[in-house]
């Protein structure tokens, strides 16, 4: 499947159909942040967290983002604030520190934050409901996903070896291995978390990332 070029950043177009409202997902979440609500480094726009991953080399969990929701723009403290700026996040809602991430390997555009507060780790993704473990969806699969921007969308696994060129700010990065789906997403749903339809259910796993 051949894409692109597509532009990392908050103003990509999107027909997708929100089966809920998209201005839930922009709010404050406390005590806990769960998936698929507004989140980005301060200094930058809006994007979207994916989940908490437990991390045996830290002894804690840490929050999985996209790398240019991390990176791209970043204030100095490289604070992840929630909601994102955009949603009218500010410095006091921090909720974890940019640690690490990879943007130049072709398979990935990931990150990982050390929270401020390991209380706001929770299984949860907003609307659909907790995640058990990870799956690699199938082509045909129905999918639905928890986003920033448009909320909650379904659509369908169109390929799982799809590749792209990706317009970031410094440079074309080619991206390879991508899960290739009906329209989904837009701008600020970046790092979205994605489930495969059950029986018209979410499954207990996250096949992919937004």
């Amino acid at each position: 499947v051949e894409g692109g070029p597509f532009k990392a950043g908050p103003d990509i177009e999107s027909k997708a159909t929100p089966i809920d409202n998209p201005a839930d997902h922009q709010r404050k979440f406390r005590p806990t942040v769960p998936g698929g609500v507004s989140a980005i480094v301060c200094g930058s726009s809006a994007c979207t967290t994916t989940c908490w991953a437990w991390s045996n080399q830290l002894n804690r969990p840490v929050l999985v983002h996209n790398w240019h929701c991390s990176y791209l723009s970043a204030c100095p403290q490289y604070l992840t604030l929630q909601p994102s700026p955009y949603d009218g996040g500010l410095m006091s809602d921090a909720i974890s520190t940019v640690t690490a991430g990879n943007i130049d390997n072709p398979t990935t555009d990931s990150a990982v934050d050390v929270p401020l507060d390991d209380s706001y780790a929770t299984m949860e993704v907003y609307g659909l409901g907790n995640y058990l473990g990870y799956t690699v969806p199938k082509p045909g699969d129905q999918l639905i996903k928890s986003g920033r921007t448009t909320g909650i969308t379904k659509g369908s696994c169109t390929a799982i070896d799809g590749a792209a060129n990706v317009q970031y700010p410094d440079k074309v990065r080619l991206k390879t291995d991508l899960i290739v789906t009906t329209d989904m997403l837009a701008g600020g749903d970046s790092s979205s978390s994605l489930k495969i339809l059950v029986n018209g259910q979410p499954a207990p796993e996250l096949a992919g990332q937004g």
